[in-house]
């Protein structure tokens, strides 16, 4: 509703006329010009806020700016105004005809004249309002200064209808008019912005004034407490209760209260455990001085675990009837409450109550009454089991039962203490007393459940026995052999320290040792046992141990060691011998040493810093060279140095270039160091270092040379192997003289890129793939330049047992005892490791290993004697340790039709195709004995012409991976059935005589690249490859080998003759080409053979496998049957002086990368395609064949 239409209705009756301060106005007063005969006066009157009067009276205005238009006859009396004002035109003008004489009015008319003026701005009071809660507020809006009234409205926040308020007009422009806007105010008020909009007619539609004030409330507190009410809580565990309050003003503390008492101030309420009696509704109470205060209650719930308790103990006669209550409180209610007997497994009752009818002497023993509940926490999202228990004895008077000594089999140490326990079963009731003897005595040696012996000697050894009687019986007889051991003891000990020379023979040591039960004595050298049967102990010392004697049980042992070997020259002390060495003498008791330490004077013995080269050291020319001796010797031996066959003294003029420096380590090391001051050309060279002592002497050279580059590490080796890395050690050479010497180790897989890695010695290379085989070369790195790398090695990673699959449909019918399961693809490499859990066996059981054959379903008879509950299959690669997830088999009722026949269907097949090839075999002779005599006649005319054939170029031969399955092809050859594929009553050969022919005649070469980064299909990333099943290289070709053997040797020459010619075409490299180029080939089959050129209309087998284009039969040779497989063709293969020299796009390095070779080993990642080419690898080469009958 707008402003306008609501003020239209306040004056009705009277014509409303605006007009704006300035402006001019014409009032129309109109009459019937019939009036005008009568003669009557006509006037205007104005009333305004000043007063009422004329303001003309016929047509004479009386007011300036004033205008009459008077037309009697026409009707007509208006009133024009000029530059209309405020203060003298805005208020009522009446415009009157009245008769003379009688004043009788004839006509009037009434306009309401607005003189519009904009209001002024509103004025809001108060300006910052501030309120209590629930306690009424009035906001004023006013304004002045606009004509006409203005109309005031109040908006809050978030509405958009006008609030109630009440409205006090002004009446003029000297006067406010205001609206009064009464609020009882909530909390929600609190902050809320209330709107105050004025307009009158002097504004526009869309203009309006507004003002706005913010409302502040002051509210009683708001308590909310927590963390969750209820609030559940496990006993002794620590609770904290929060009290929350919103209020305005903000309260410093509140007050909290338990059962009316109080109890904390602060806003956390906390209680460090809780226990049972804390549990209760707890009281938040807070106040902010607005006279009303604020609470709020929470319920604290303590969970505990079932508190239960029974009488301790229960004596009864024989034969009565039992029954105890079961006392159990929980928070909350328990879940299960039993009783259980202890050392009872079988015996369990449910309930609180626990019944006993006509108690035995087997009922004795103690139960335990156990309750569970299941708590759940506030806050947590897991639940959780507690348990309490207790326990009552029943005890039953009966005599003791069978009489058992713990332990059964005591033993003790000479000198030390032992106890026996004496027990029954039952215990009997009242308890028994217990009587001990030793065999042989019927005296008492002691009373009571416990024999304790403090202190044992071997007199003590022997059989002891006990029996228990009480008032009501006796208790059967037990027995407990004791033995008393002996710890070792060596008698006779080494000799702390001997002397020795090199040379010296017959040299033997001995020690002697008493124990029981019998000592083993051994003999170890500087901590390490010397093994009799080590290649060490055999080749340097001889052991003797024999028996002395043997007393009471006790054994006195003798051993020898003698140092004599198969390696020792007869039988002498070497240096190597000196050194600690121990007899040691063990038995179960502990063990006890005798130590001995061997010198061996002997003369100097040179340790070299590297083994595989001379010892050299590296200077630049103006530094101070190190030049270290290193050698072995006793006694002390003196050192010389020796330079250019000069001795060096040092005591000379040379002392000043010249310095040595001794050094003594253990074991008899010494080092005498040259130090070379100040480097110059003339000082490298050979330092010849001499060492001597009494024993003799000996010298070694060490070179001294310019920095350079670092020596060719040696001797790699794999330390350890995980599935993604490989852990390599290697012999550092000759660093060149620089200390920070780095390597780059390179490696490459058959299926991946050369990878490098820095790193120092030893080196983890990781990132590897999995079953993977890798080539590993090394060269070592310093500032100066770089070694040759070092010889290969290969290692491989391990299998990723994460990664092996499962068996799938894994079933296993129990009265044939027939297991079956499937596999998602073929894995030939692997073993299937079969598991039973037998009937009275408490565990699973390895039952055999099986091999996986080239099928995906497997069928297995377990030949077990016994019932199996449960099979189950793993899938395992290398060994038993090396397996996937055990599956589970599911037990049917028989074995699907499929399995039954499925070991039969090699045999039905292999009969299909045997028969198949005889009737091929009869086929051929008999065109050979047709054709025969034709060929004689023809021989000498075919061997001499030829026939032009135009052959595509061979396909390009790549130096790299060879294909995987062809280096195994030999291997599964003789399987004959695996790669053929019948439908329909049909045996198809794999597409062998399916090849596509081109237009010409001839067979193209058709790439088959893999568009995966893998040789074998799929990502490299992926496990795809990696259970790639393999395929088998068909035998077919074999058979027809066979069959051809009997064709004429003259067209085998004439066909070698012509292959010879061939071979002295030089193939082009298409190694960078993507084209191959037609070149020119000869035949010299004769006509009666049919060529396959002539053979494109073959039509290919529908239900047959895929064809896989493998090789190229165009290239085969001359033979009319064109199926021959076996020996590549040395004539179409490029020749070895070609393959050495491959066409490079860039320079090599110091030393290229040797071929890559394929492993003699199949893994299960391989793929054994058929055919001649390689279509897993990316860089493939064409097999050819020459076959000779």
């Amino acid at each position: 509703m707008s402003f306008g239409l609501l003020l239209s209705g306040m004056v009705s009756g009277d014509d409303m006329r605006d007009v704006s301060e300035g402006d001019d106005v014409v009032l129309e007063c109109r009459f019937g010009p019939h009036l005008s005969t009568r003669g009557p006066t006509v006037y205007w009157t104005r009333t305004n806020n000043r007063d009422k009067d004329n303001v003309a009276i016929e047509g004479t205005p009386l007011e300036q700016n004033y205008e009459i238009d008077y037309v009697p006859t026409a009707g007509k009396y208006d009133l024009k105004i000029k530059n209309a004002s405020y203060d003298r035109d805005n208020g009522k003008f009446e415009c009157r005809m009245r008769s003379q004489g009688s004043g009788h009015e004839l006509h009037s008319k009434t306009f309401q004249l607005t003189v519009l003026l904009p209001p002024g701005p509103p004025r809001i009071t108060p300006v910052e309002p501030s309120a209590t809660e629930g306690r009424t507020i009035e906001l004023t809006c006013s304004s002045s200064g606009g004509s006409p009234d203005p109309l005031i409205r109040w908006y809050r926040a978030g509405m958009p209808y006008p609030l109630e308020s009440i409205i006090k007009n002004g009446g003029s422009r000297n006067n406010p008019t205001s609206a009064i806007l009464s609020v009882v105010p909530q909390r929600d008020d609190d902050g809320t912005d209330y709107r105050c909009v004025v307009w009158n007619r002097a504004l526009g539609e869309g203009e309006k004034l507004e003002s706005s004030t913010q409302l502040n409330v002051n509210y009683y507190p708001r308590v909310k407490v927590g963390p969750e009410n209820p609030l559940r809580v496990e006993k002794g565990s620590p609770c904290r209760l929060t009290c929350n309050v919103d209020s305005k003003p903000a309260v410093n503390s509140v007050k909290w209260t338990r059962n009316g008492r109080f109890s904390e101030t602060s806003f956390t309420y906390t209680i460090p455990r809780v226990s049972i009696q804390d549990a209760g509704t707890y009281v938040c109470q807070a106040e902010n001085g607005l006279g009303q205060s604020g609470e709020s209650d929470l319920s604290l719930e303590v969970l505990y675990a079932p508190i239960v308790s029974v009488i301790a103990k229960k004596e009864i006669e024989e034969g009565e009837n039992v029954w105890i209550k079961c006392n159990v409180s929980s928070n909350p209610r328990p879940a299960s409450i039993e009783w259980i007997k202890m050392d009872d497994p079988n015996f369990r009752q449910t309930g609180d109550i626990l019944r006993i009818e006509r108690v035995s002497a087997a009922n004795v023993g103690t139960y335990a009454c156990k309750a569970v509940n299941i708590i759940n926490p506030s806050g947590d999202t897991s639940t959780y089991e507690r348990t309490g228990n207790a326990t009552v004895t029943l005890m039953i008077k009966h005599a003791p039962g069978k009489t058992f000594i713990e332990p059964a089999e005591p033993n003790v140490v000479e000198g030390s203490g032992v106890t026996l326990n004496c027990g029954a079963n039952p215990p009997g009731w009242p308890l028994p007393n217990f009587r001990w003897w030793k065999e042989g005595s019927e005296s008492t040696i002691s009373v009571g459940p416990q024999l304790n012996i403090g202190s044992a000697k071997v007199s003590s050894e022997g059989v002891y026995l006990c029996q228990p009687t009480n008032e009501i019986g006796t208790g059967t007889i037990a027995s407990a052999t004791l033995k008393v051991y002996q710890a070792p003891k060596i008698v006779q000990t080494l000799q702390p320290q001997i002397l020795k020379k090199t040379g010296d023979t017959n040299f033997k040591v001995s020690c002697t040792a008493t124990a029981k039960p019998r000592p083993s004595i051994s003999w170890a050298k500087d901590g390490q046992i010397l093994q009799p049967n080590s290649q060490l102990a055999r080749g340097f010392y001889r052991i003797e141990t024999h028996d002395i004697e043997v007393k009471n049980g006790a054994y006195t042992v003798n051993s020898t060691l003698f140092f004599t070997g198969e390696n020792r020259p007869s039988g002498q002390i070497l240096a190597e011998d000196r050194g600690y060495y121990a007899c040691i003498a063990e038995n179960e008791v502990r063990k006890e040493e005798s130590h001995m330490y061997l010198r061996v004077q002997h003369k100097p013995i040179f340790i070299h810093q590297r083994t595989s080269e001379i010892d050299r050291v590296a200077y630049d020319s103006g530094e101070t060279a190190h030049i270290p001796c290193k050698i072995q010797a006793f006694p002390k031996p003196e050192f010389d140095w020796f330079h250019n066959s000069l001795t060096l003294n040092f005591d000379s003029k040379h002392s000043r270039t010249y310095e040595q420096n001794l050094t003594i380590l253990a074991n008899d090391v010494y080092i005498s160091t040259l130090i070379v001051h100040g480097v110059q050309e003339e000082d490298y060279g050979g330092y010849k270092c001499k060492a001597t002592n009494s024993m003799g002497n000996s010298s070694s050279v060490i070179t001294l040379e310019a920095k350079g580059p670092p020596s060719t590490p040696k001797h790699i080796r794999v330390i350890d192997a995980t599935e993604v890395s490989i852990l390599l050690q290697w012999e550092a050479g000759f660093d060149g003289g620089y200390e920070d010497t780095k390597y780059l180790v390179q490696y490459f897989s058959d299926d991946e890129a050369v990878g490098e890695a820095s790193c120092q010695n030893p080196c983890n290379i990781t990132g590897l793939k999995q079953q993977t085989e890798y080539n590993f070369r090394i060269k070592a790195v310093n500032d100066v330049g770089t070694s040759d790398f070092s010889k290969n090695l290969t290692g491989s990673t391990k299998v990723d047992l994460t990664k092996i699959p499962d068996p799938i449909e894994v079933k296993f019918e129990p009265k044939s005892k027939t297991l079956l399961f499937n596999l998602i693809k073929p894995m030939p490499m692997a073993e299937a490791k079969i598991e039973v859990f037998v009937s009275g066996e408490a565990s699973w059981r390895k039952y055999r290993m099986i091999p996986l054959e080239f099928v995906n379903t497997h069928e297995h008879i377990i030949e077990e004697e016994k019932p199996l509950e449960q099979v189950r299959v793993s899938i395992c690669f290398e060994s038993e340790a090396a397996c996937g997830n055990s599956i589970n088999a599911d037990e049917v009722n028989s074995v699907p039709a499929k399995a039954h026949i499925s070991g039969r269907v090699p045999y039905v097949i292999g009969g299909v195709v045997s028969g198949f090839v005889v009737l091929i075999c009869v086929g051929l002779i008999l065109m050979f004995c047709c054709c025969r005599k034709k060929k004689i006649v023809k021989k000498d005319y075919e061997m001499g012409r030829g026939r032009d054939a135009t052959q595509d170029a061979p396909p390009p031969y790549y130096n790299g991976m060879e294909n995987k399955g062809m280096e195994r092809s030999m291997d599964v050859i003789e399987d004959t059935l695996k790669n053929f594929d019948q439908q329909n009553g049909y045996i198809s050969y794999n597409g062998l005589h399916h090849q596509p022919v081109n237009g010409n005649g001839t067979i193209p070469y058709i790439d088959q690249n893999s568009y995966s980064n893998s040789n074998n299909g799929g990502s490299v990333n992926s496990q795809d490859s990696l259970w790639k099943a393999p395929q088998l290289v068909p035998s077919d070709q074999q058979q027809i080998n066979m069959q051809n053997q009997s064709i004429n040797h003259n067209h085998l020459h004439a066909t070698m003759h012509h292959q010879q010619q061939q071979q002295q075409q030089p193939h082009p490299n298409h190694r960078n080409s993507g084209n191959y180029e037609h070149h020119q080939s000869y035949s010299n089959a004769p006509d009666d053979y049919v060529s396959y050129d002539n053979r494109g209309n073959y039509a290919t087998d529908p239900y047959g496998p895929i064809p896989k284009p493998k090789r190229r039969l165009d290239l085969i040779g001359d033979s009319p049957y064109h199926e021959l497989s076996g020996l590549p063709d040395p004539y179409l293969e490029p020749t070895s002086h070609s393959h050495a020299h491959p066409t490079h796009n860039g320079g090599g390095h110091e030393q290229e990368l040797p071929a890559r070779t394929q492993p003699m080993t199949m893994t299960f990642e391989e793929s054994l395609e058929s055919g001649y080419s390689t279509p897993n690898s990316r860089n493939r080469r064409v097999i050819r064949e020459i076959i000779v009958w």
